[in-house]
């Protein structure tokens, strides 16, 4: 196939590729038994024995005969001529694809096409008339029903927006469907409904205005964050000095008690050291008291 047309690298373009060979594969098969299969005109000796069509060897014609007028071959023959003929709406628009359609006209007019739309593009003709037989011409009457019915529930949507919604209802009843339907080739339930179909309703906008929200909020805690760390840290420093002027009171009180204490001991105890010891412990507890107070603010400012 990429010897004779350009294809894209990837997994996602081989199953396309892949899925719009099988469908030519199909109509070719169908072509093949429409204009050489005559079961009422000739027997199948007499139609093995002709020359078989260009491309297909005399040995793979004549088991392809012998199929297509196998009780087999007759049974699936059957039932896909019941289930082509319980369609009751055909397009009209022959090899031209759904996606074509819509790209044409979101080219031509500036805006996308609704599902509605679509439908009615696909299944009338020039004229705009409908194919006999089918109801076509019903079901899009009762979607423009449904188009006015939610214009009036939600008068803010947009008129694509309204039309999608009402050839989904008319379509399939408000229930998901297996195969969606009026979407082209390829399309798969996940594809509509899924995650990812809420993602491109969102849109890209709205993915980006989230994230720069997300990042502000982010800032802003990382901001007040710094401003407690930078608070922590002096609060530790003023401990730390506290705790160091602490230490050399401890080793002042220490040293004051040391000399009382050996002073009474020794029978030398005197009023000045008595002086000098009550000096001592009245500065320590006066440091004590401004370092209560102080820590006891800071306490309450930081709640």
């Amino acid at each position: 196939m990429r010897d004779r047309f350009v294809i894209p690298i990837g997994e996602l373009y081989n199953k396309a590729a892949l899925k719009r060979v099988n469908k030519s594969w199909r109509q070719y098969k169908f072509n093949l038994k429409k204009d050489y299969y005559k079961p009422t005109e000739k027997t199948l000796e007499e139609m093995c024995s002709a020359t078989p069509p260009h491309g297909i060897s005399s040995q793979n014609w004549i088991k392809l005969l012998k199929y297509w007028d196998s009780e087999k071959g007759k049974s699936l023959s059957t039932c896909g001529k019941a289930a082509r003929a319980s369609l009751n709406q055909l397009h009209r628009c022959g090899s031209n694809s759904f996606a074509n359609k819509q790209a044409d006209h979101e080219h031509e007019h500036g805006e996308k096409m609704s599902l509605l739309a679509l439908w009615i593009k696909a299944h009338t003709g020039k004229d705009g008339s409908v194919l006999p037989g089918t109801m076509t011409e019903d079901f899009v009457d009762d979607a423009k029903a449904k188009v006015e019915q939610l214009r009036l529930i939600n008068p803010s949507k947009s008129q694509q927006e309204l039309e999608d919604e009402a050839f989904e209802l008319t379509m399939h009843g408000g229930e998901i469907p297996d195969r969606p339907t009026g979407y082209g080739l390829g399309v798969r339930k996940s594809d509509i409904y899924g995650v990812h179909a809420l993602l491109r309703k969102d849109g890209p906008r709205r993915i980006k205005q989230r994230t720069v929200v997300m990042d502000s909020n982010v800032k802003e805690e990382m901001s007040a964050l710094h401003k407690k760390n930078e608070v922590l840290e002096k609060e530790n420093e003023k401990l730390k000095d506290q705790v160091q002027e602490n230490n050399i009171l401890l080793k002042t009180l220490i040293g004051q008690f040391s000399q009382i204490v050996g002073g009474v001991n020794d029978g030398k105890g005197s009023t000045e050291i008595l002086n000098c010891a009550k000096s001592v412990l009245g500065v320590t507890n006066q440091h004590v008291m401004n370092a209560t107070g102080e820590q006891g603010k800071s306490t309450k400012d930081g709640n």
